[in-house]
């Protein structure tokens, strides 16, 4: 388990057998809660595709990180609603961590983000907190335009007039520069 001031993070470390220092890969989902297997709360359908995933890189001979999502599994959550930044300290954290564990130290820790995830991955890869990242059905385009363009989808998709649209979007910009602005240095590395 893992505390980084805003959540208590906790998972599984799949750890080859031998002798390390491992490389290891740290696996994040997609958008919405999940728990360290990638299961929603509550689903009656079981993907396990983090479990998955974790084990085919401790069969390779790479340690993976899979965590449950602050609010799901064992994992507590320091907020209401967890943002994009709350998921890029939380992975930071997580990472320090493994940078401190006999396995691992020493070894290359990266990131394998998917979907939104992906975002983060990226951010830490940038940051230089993680050493790669693995992308796995990335956004085509930056978080910013991203968020706009899923509001704008969904308030066609629930018949908002045009000019209602328009307003929103106008709106949006001016919100994710000031949003930009004040919340992009939780992302730098410390």
């Amino acid at each position: 388990q893992v505390q980084d001031g805003r959540a208590m993070i906790v998972g599984s470390l799949y750890v080859p057998e031998g002798k390390g220092p491992f490389n290891a890969v740290l696996i994040l989902g997609d958008s919405g809660p999940q728990d360290r297997k990638g299961n929603p709360p509550g689903d009656t359908l079981f993907w396990n595709h983090h479990q998955d995933w974790s084990r085919a890189f401790q069969k390779a001979g790479v340690a993976a990180l899979s965590p449950d999502d602050p609010g799901t599994g064992y994992s507590v959550s320091g907020n209401e609603s967890e943002s994009l930044s709350d998921a890029v300290l939380h992975a930071r954290a997580v990472i320090v961590w493994a940078r401190t564990q006999p396995a691992l130290a020493g070894g290359k820790i990266g990131v394998l983000g998917h979907g939104e995830g992906s975002l983060v991955a990226l951010q830490l890869a940038v940051n230089g907190d993680a050493d790669f990242a693995v992308l796995v059905g990335a956004h085509g385009m930056g978080i910013g335009d991203l968020f706009l363009a899923q509001s704008e989808y969904e308030r066609k998709r629930q018949g908002v007039p045009k000019d209602v649209r328009e307003g929103k979007l106008a709106e949006g910009r001016g919100l994710q520069r000031l949003w930009l602005d004040t919340k992009i240095d939780l992302w730098k590395a410390p």
